[in-house]
């Protein structure tokens, strides 16, 4: 089984991507690594989570977890499966987020793709070729990136659900958006994570990816028609500068 967090050393390719929540749309992820010139020799792929349910295509996530130049983190919808069969969620709950295209298969056979979706870290930190050191969490984390680090692997000894954040929570984004929405200030000191150039977040669908301080929500919904977001990490953090960065952390800032 996967550990809760997992260092990825990407500095020996040309380009170190990451792709939003993918939910089953291949085709559309194939065209959009096609479309910026992806050569797997060179380059390598990360997800932030949420393989399948509710595109046309979810088996074929087992498919890519083989490839070599894949890498992933779990998003609630790939640990879903196991807990379908642990009793944790309804069978009809989960055929609502999108699971018809697992539930009619054997117990056995749901069992053995559960285990292969959600065999993957909560987070991951990688070191890209421009020398960033990245982090990858589905949904939220804490604004200490060590000190988060840290409670999820406590809360997985435990069996505890420490997790629930790191696949769930809303609670970051929610409080952007309403302050942009209110036309507040959005203080990158309460948004920024210490100890991490840049962390991307999936889970939340949004018009086009949105950047505050140094954390990126790139989900844009491809499986409701939106595009496919996939990302160069090192181009990103370029095109948009963390505006703390080099700067003490400010906890009052929070």
């Amino acid at each position: 089984m996967a550990p809760p967090h997992l260092h990825l050393d990407l500095t020996s390719c040309r380009r170190a991507l990451v792709a939003a929540d993918i939910h089953g749309e291949y085709e559309r992820l194939e065209q959009a690594l096609v479309a910026i010139g992806f050569d797997p020799a060179l380059d390598a792929l990360v997800s932030v989570g949420d393989l399948a349910d509710r595109g046309p295509d979810s088996m074929a996530a087992l498919d890519w977890i083989e490839k070599p130049w894949f890498h992933r983190i779990v998003g609630n919808h790939d640990v879903a499966p196991s807990w379908v069969l642990q009793g944790q969620i309804a069978r009809h709950e989960f055929r609502e987020w999108g699971g018809d295209w697992i539930m009619d298969l054997p117990d056995d056979e749901i069992r053995r793709i559960a285990a292969i979706l959600e065999d993957a870290p909560i987070a991951m930190t990688v070191a890209t070729p421009g020398g960033n050191s990245v982090g990858l969490v589905h949904a939220d984390c804490g604004r200490d990136w060590d000190a988060y680090l840290a409670s999820i692997a406590i809360g997985a000894r435990m069996r505890v659900s420490a997790t629930d954040a790191s696949l769930f929570s809303r609670v970051t984004i929610r409080d952007i958006l309403t302050r942009m929405k209110e036309g507040r200030d959005v203080n990158p000191g309460w948004a920024r994570v210490k100890g991490v150039d840049h962390v991307f977040h999936g889970h939340t669908i949004l018009p086009e990816p949105l950047t505050v301080a140094n954390r990126s929500w790139i989900d844009t919904g491809a499986y409701k028609g939106g595009p496919m977001t996939v990302i160069d990490m090192d181009a990103w953090i370029a095109a948009h500068p963390d505006e703390m960065a080099g700067e003490p952390f400010d906890a009052e800032a929070e």
